[in-house]
C-alpha cells in the first residue's frame, strides 16, 4: 500500500511538473517542489513505520516451539516489504529522470512568441487579394447597380496590408435625390409639396425645382436618417442580403480598387477623377454634379472596379460600430488630402455637401 501510494505521488508530481512546463509556468515549480518534500517526508515515516511495525511484531512472539519458524516468516516479510520499497525508490528515480527528460528536450512556443515575431500583414500575405467579381453585382428595387466586392487582403490608408473578413456589395454611386424621395413617399408618407413639416430642409416649396436635382446624391441628411433609409431597404430585400452603411474598412478597399498609391488613379491629384474646388478642368465644374460622371465613362482610365465619385462630389458617411466619420472630400473640398485615401471628416451631421452611399452584405 506505502509502495503504491508513493508512485502515485510521482507520477502526479511528474504530470504537474511537464504541465508546467508547456503553460510557461515556471513560477510554480517552487511549490511544486516543496509539495515534493512532503511527499518524501510522508513516504520516509512510513517506511520507518513498517520496518519498526515488524520487528515489534518480531518481539512480541515470545517462546514458543515456533519461535524458528515465526522469525524466519517475519525476516521473509520484512525482506519482501524492504523489496517493496526498494521498487517503489527505483521507479520514483526513473519518473525524475524522465521529467528531466521531459523539461529539457519539449519546447512549445507561446502564442506571446509567435504575435511577437509574426506580424498581421505577415500572417495574412498568403490571403488572395480583395477583387471585384462583375459577374455576382447587382441591381437592387431601386436601380441602385451594386458592385460585389471577394473577401481577401488589400492596402489600408496608410499603406499596410489588412484583411476584409466578409465580401459585401458596395454601391456604384451614391444614393441620389431620387432614390432618396421614393424612401420618403413610401416609408415616411411625404409628398411632394404637403406636410411640408415631414420634408428635410433641402426639398424647397417648389417640386419642380427638386425634380431637377433627382440625378444629384442626396444631401443636407444626417447619418441617422441614412441608416434609416438602410433600414427601409432591407424591409423588401431578399432574406439573405442586408444593408447599411459602410465601414472604414469596406470603404477603403472599395476607394483602393486594388491600389496602394494615394488616389485610385495615381499619385498625383487629377480633377478628371473627383469633382472639387481643387482643380476645375475636365467635367469638373465646380459645383456638385449628378451621380456617376466622376470619372465620366469617356475616361480611358477608369475606377478599377467601375465604382463612381467616392473621390470628391459629396463627403460619405461610413459607420464604424457607431462611430460616425465622414471619408472622400466633396465638391467644396480645396485640399487634396481630403480627396485621397487618407481624407476623413469626424462629423455625422447634415450638410450640403455629405451625402452616403451603402453596402449590402449576406446575412446568416
Amino acid at each position: 500500500a506505502v509502495c503504491s501510494i508513493f508512485v502515485f505521488a510521482v507520477c502526479i508530481w511528474a504530470t504537474l511538473v511537464v504541465i508546467a512546463k508547456i503553460k510557461d509556468g515556471a513560477e510554480i515549480i517552487p511549490t511544486l517542489t516543496t509539495s515534493w518534500q512532503v511527499w518524501t517526508a510522508l513516504i520516509s515515516s512510513s517506511f520507518t513505520f513498517l520496518v519498526r511495525n515488524r520487528f515489534l511484531n518480531y518481539q512480541s512472539k515470545k517462546k514458543s516451539a515456533s519461535d524458528v519458524a515465526r522469525k524466519k516468516l517475519a525476516v521473509k516479510k520484512l525482506l519482501a516489504s524492504t523489496a517493496r520499497v526498494l521498487t517503489g525508490v527505483l521507479v520514483f528515480f526513473i519518473e525524475i529522470a524522465a521529467v528531466f527528460w521531459l523539461w529539457n528536450s519539449i519546447e512549445i512556443p507561446s502564442s506571446a512568441n509567435i504575435d511577437a515575431s509574426i506580424s498581421e500583414a505577415e500572417q495574412i500575405s498568403s490571403i488572395p487579394d480583395v477583387n471585384h467579381v462583375e459577374q455576382q453585382d447587382f441591381t437592387n428595387k431601386l436601380g441602385m447597380r451594386m458592385v460585389f466586392l471577394t473577401s481577401g487582403k488589400f492596402r489600408n490608408e496608410q499603406g499596410e496590408w489588412t484583411r476584409l473578413e466578409v465580401p459585401c456589395w458596395i454601391s456604384e454611386t451614391e444614393v441620389s435625390v431620387a432614390q432618396y424621395l421614393l424612401y420618403l413617399q413610401e416609408k415616411q408618407k411625404s409628398t411632394f409639396g404637403s406636410d411640408s413639416s415631414a420634408n428635410p430642409d433641402w426639398f424647397g416649396d417648389s417640386p419642380s425645382s427638386t425634380f431637377s436635382l433627382n440625378g444629384h446624391p442626396i444631401t443636407g441628411i444626417d447619418a441617422d436618417e441614412a441608416k434609416m433609409f438602410c433600414s427601409w431597404l432591407n424591409d423588401d430585400a431578399p432574406a439573405k442580403i442586408r444593408y447599411r452603411l459602410p465601414t472604414t474598412k469596406e470603404w477603403v478597399c472599395a476607394y483602393r480598387g486594388g491600389t496602394s498609391s494615394r488616389f485610385y488613379w495615381g499619385e498625383s491629384f487629377n480633377g478628371n477623377y473627383a469633382n472639387s474646388k481643387l482643380q476645375a478642368v475636365g467635367d469638373n465644374s465646380n459645383s456638385i454634379e449628378q451621380v456617376g460622371r466622376f470619372p465620366a465613362p469617356k475616361r480611358l482610365e477608369k475606377h478599377p472596379w467601375n465604382i463612381f465619385d467616392i473621390a470628391g462630389n459629396a463627403w460619405e458617411f461610413v459607420d464604424d460600430n457607431g462611430s460616425i466619420s465622414m471619408r472622400g472630400g466633396s465638391w467644396q473640398s480645396t485640399e487634396e488630402s481630403e480627396l485621397a485615401v487618407t481624407g476623413v471628416r469626424k462629423n455625422s451631421s447634415a450638410s450640403d455637401d455629405v451625402g452616403f452611399r451603402i453596402v449590402a452584405y449576406p446575412s446568416r
